[in-house]
């Protein structure tokens, strides 16, 4: 599927679809991504789109194949491992979660929410240490992500560490 024998019939629908998904019209983006994913030159885009739509209308099951499908069209993707991550944490399958976004972050580590989603579904698997780890990294990189703090003040607290929780929330405060 390679770009350069994408139609411009099938370029324009894209465009035409990801404008319906931006400005909200998700049931006609939605239809289109249908229709293109019926034609031979699907790319990974639609997939993880429509992989999108269904996640936030809680269609998780076919989410789960949408972005599967995307990751296949390219298995180098950051952000189909990344949307299978999210999938996987909000089913709650945090060891299909943690297994997604290290694949991502192995591609690159320098993306905060990707370390903050890591480190939320290793603290669900009690692998605090590592979640810390992973919510330090989340923070460095990006100061202003206050879940990110938030939640490394949760994980201190499960280990029972309530001297570097309070330290985190009253930075949080300050």
């Amino acid at each position: 599927m390679k770009n350069n024998n994408i139609t411009t019939v099938y370029k324009e629908r894209l465009r035409l679809a990801l404008s319906y998904q931006k400005n909200g019209d998700i049931k006609q983006a939605e239809a289109i991504y249908r229709m293109l994913i019926t034609n031979e030159e699907a790319q990974e885009i639609v997939y993880s789109q429509l992989a999108l739509i269904c996640a936030k209308s809680n269609r998780i099951k076919e989410a789960k194949k949408l972005a599967s499908k995307a990751l296949d069209c390219n298995p180098a993707s950051i952000e189909s491992s990344l949307l299978l991550g999210d999938i996987f944490r909000s089913e709650r399958n945090y060891s299909s979660a943690v297994t997604h976004y290290r694949v991502a972050l192995q591609k690159n580590p320098n993306i905060a929410i990707a370390q903050y989603n890591l480190s939320i579904s290793l603290s669900a698997l009690g692998l605090l240490d590592e979640s810390i780890a992973s919510c330090r990294l989340a923070i460095k990189l990006n100061p202003d992500l206050l879940q990110a703090k938030f939640h490394l003040g949760q994980v201190f607290m499960a280990q029972n560490n309530n001297e570097k929780a309070k330290t985190v929330f009253e930075n949080l405060i300050n």
